[in-house]
Order: structure tokens, then C-alpha cells, then sequence
């Protein structure tokens, strides 16, 4: 074929490709720019936002966020980088800090008080990836970075439990509720990954997968729904629902994968999932496929999407924003709170930046949620 056939057969494919938004735009959601070079993580019922902060002197650094107070950053040692990757609803931060040289150490700190405060381990390396209104902490620990790592669970009066594995060498814990629950992912004995669920009474059990052989659990909510992604028979990775006895898949936007990232006690879940593709005309699916490669920047390209998960339904979280908000894109929804306000990262003048979105109809109350825990935990070995 000439390339001026090419070029013919190209513009003419072009023209089936709808750039146009495939739902009108309902504003659902007001938006609020958290900062450039923001990821964040989770967000709790009072708003409080944690994460991390790329681009600065540090690399990486651990931040919490406050309507009040703007950005804070969460001071480690000054030659580490740290982490913040859940809050707690009473306002404990946990994460971790890790030296430039791959050593790491499990954290938690009060999100009003930037300084770190106490660290479970006095050896090894560790990460807290949750932890609840208990203070409890979960996530993973080992002997060295070279050693194998177990899931573990954190209890102020107990202290250190490790949960094991499901046969394999390998396990993290992702995600805690309030009654002690863990989720996360092991390896098991045949090298495969499984998402797991433990408690007390029954240990650490295999959940199963939509029919592939690996899958994870990212978050579980006080009912003991969870959420996480799995891979199909065909080798897909989809959002899946973790529930008793059965793995289902959540539906996803027309594209070929998407995983569930958080869900809030009422059942509302956010994640991330690959846009749809546009559907061409043989003809015109054969050029492009020829055309791309010679041509690939007159073409879009499949991208990541924000979307949450309401029922049985989602949504791109793109179309729920107000078209006039700026964003080029909502990539992520990372975390949720009981009032279905969202945090995430997307892109804004082509740089990563985070967001904070609140439902339209949401109204600020003065209600407050006191729990009560045991803060001697809490002061510094």
C-alpha cells in the first residue's frame, strides 16, 4: 500500500473514532485540587487526607491534609523517605519511613502531630499499609530486604502477631476493620497469589479467584465485604467482591482490566479501570492497525480512569465532575470515607496532581465521631 493510500485509509478511520464524551456530564461531585505531586491514599470521616509527595528534596514524603491546615508534611529522620498509607478514624497515621539504602520500618503517628511517634519493630524491615480505630496495625514485616515477609497484625496490648501464609513464602496484609479482620495476598505452596481473609477464629483462608490463578485484597469494610481484583480464565485482571464462598466480578467500563482499590461501610467502592476502547469498522480497524505503526500521536490511546462502583454500577468519575473543573483526567480513586467524599490522583496541565471530591449534596455537620482507644501505645520507644 503507498503511504498516500495509507495516509487516505488513516483520516478515514480517524472519522469513526468519537472524541466526544460517550454519557452527558452530570456534576456529581464538586472537586479540590490537593497540590501537585500528590498520591493519596486513604481519607477518613473527618476529611483528613494522607498519602505521599513526590518532587521535593526528599523524594518521597509522607503527607497529611486538613481543611484547616492545607498540606503538612510528616517528618522522618532527615536522610529517609516516608510513607503514609491509611488513617485511622480517630486520626492515626501508619506507614512507614525508609532509608535511601532499602532499610524500611513500619510507623504510625497522630495526623495533628507531623513528628513521627512509635514504630512496633526494633528490627527488620516492616510497612503498616492499615490500621483501624483501635490501633491496631496491619501490614507486612521480615527479617531483612533480603529475608522472606509475612503479613502481620499489630494489637497496642498483644503486640506483634505474625498471620503467616498460605503455604508459600510470601504474604502482606492490605487492609483491617475494626473487628480485627485482615485481608491481603499470599503466595501459596505452588507459587500462585491468593487473596486471603484472617480472623481469629479461623486463620488465614484462601478467597479464591474468578477462575485464573492469582488474585488480592485491597481493602474490608466493618460488614466484612472485600474488595480487591482477581484474574479471569482468559488472564484478565478485573475488580472482584470478595464474599462468602464466591468471588464475583465487578463490572468494569468496556476496557480489559480494572481493580477495586477501597469500600466504605456502605458499600460504595472505588478503584481504577482502563477506559473503553472505540469500536472501528473492519476496514477501518485493519488501517489503524497498520497506520499505528507509523502513526501513533493521531490516535488515542487507552488510559487508566477514576471510577467508583454504586450497587452493581460504575461510573467514570471523569463524567461526574464539572466539565469546566480543568482536569485532563482522573486516573485513580485511592480511597473513600462513610460520606462518599474520594481522594485519587489524575493529571492537570499534563502533572500528576491529587483530588479530594465531594458529593454534591453533601452538608457539613458539626457531629463527630469520639472513639476510644488506648493511646499509650502511642508515646515513642
Amino acid at each position: 500500500m503507498s503511504l498516500m493510500g495509507l495516509s487516505s485509509l488513516l483520516i478515514l478511520a480517524s472519522n469513526y473514532i468519537d472524541f466526544s464524551e460517550t454519557n452527558p456530564r452530570e456534576s456529581r461531585y464538586s472537586i479540590l485540587d490537593l497540590g501537585v505531586g500528590l498520591y493519596p491514599n486513604k481519607i477518613n470521616d473527618s476529611g483528613t487526607v494522607v498519602g505521599i509527595m513526590v518532587g521535593n528534596r526528599m523524594g518521597t514524603e509522607a503527607f497529611v491534609w486538613r481543611e484547616e491546615t492545607g498540606k503538612s508534611a510528616l517528618t522522618p529522620e532527615s536522610d529517609s523517605l516516608s510513607f503514609a498509607n491509611d488513617i485511622s478514624e480517630t486520626g492515626l497515621v501508619v506507614g512507614h519511613i525508609g532509608k535511601k539504602d532499602g532499610e524500611s520500618r513500619a510507623y504510625s503517628w497522630m495526623s495533628l502531630n507531623t513528628e513521627f511517634d512509635f514504630t512496633p519493630f526494633d528490627s527488620g524491615q516492616s510497612v503498616a499499609y492499615a490500621v483501624n480505630s483501635y490501633g491496631h496495625m496491619a501490614g507486612q514485616f521480615g527479617e531483612s530486604a533480603h529475608s522472606n515477609y509475612e503479613a502481620f497484625r499489630y494489637d497496642p496490648e498483644d503486640g506483634i502477631r505474625s498471620l503467616g501464609t498460605l503455604g508459600g513464602n510470601l504474604s502482606q496484609a492490605s487492609g483491617l476493620n475494626d473487628s480485627g479482620e485482615v485481608v491481603g495476598w499470599s503466595v501459596t505452596k505452588d507459587r500462585n497469589t491468593r487473596a486471603f481473609r484472617w480472623n481469629e477464629e479461623h486463620g488465614m483462608v484462601d478467597l479464591g479467584t474468578l477462575g485464573g490463578n492469582r488474585s488480592l485484597a485491597n481493602a474490608i469494610n466493618r460488614d466484612g465485604t472485600i474488595v480487591g481484583q482477581s484474574e479471569t480464565a482468559e488472564g484478565k485482571t478485573q475488580a472482584a467482591l470478595f464474599e462468602e464462598n464466591e468471588v464475583r466480578r465487578l463490572p468494569s467500563l468496556g476496557g480489559t482490566w480494572s481493580l477495586a482499590s477501597d469500600i466504605n461501610e456502605v458499600g460504595v467502592i472505588v478503584g481504577q479501570a482502563e477506559a473503553p476502547r472505540t469500536a472501528l469498522p473492519a476496514f477501518a480497524q485493519r488501517a489503524f492497525e497498520i497506520g499505528s505503526r507509523f502513526i501513533l500521536s493521531g490516535f488515542p490511546r487507552d488510559k487508566a480512569l477514576a471510577i467508583v462502583w454504586e450497587g452493581n454500577t460504575p461510573n467514570d468519575l471523569n463524567q461526574l465532575i464539572p466539565k469546566e473543573a480543568g482536569w485532563d483526567s482522573l486516573s485513580a480513586a485511592t480511597g473513600l470515607n462513610d460520606k462518599g467524599q474520594i481522594v485519587g490522583f489524575g493529571r492537570k496541565n499534563g502533572h500528576i496532581h491529587g483530588f479530594l471530591l465531594t458529593p454534591s449534596e453533601y452538608e457539613k455537620t458539626e457531629d463527630t465521631l469520639v472513639v476510644s482507644i488506648n493511646t499509650d501505645f502511642l508515646s515513642a520507644n
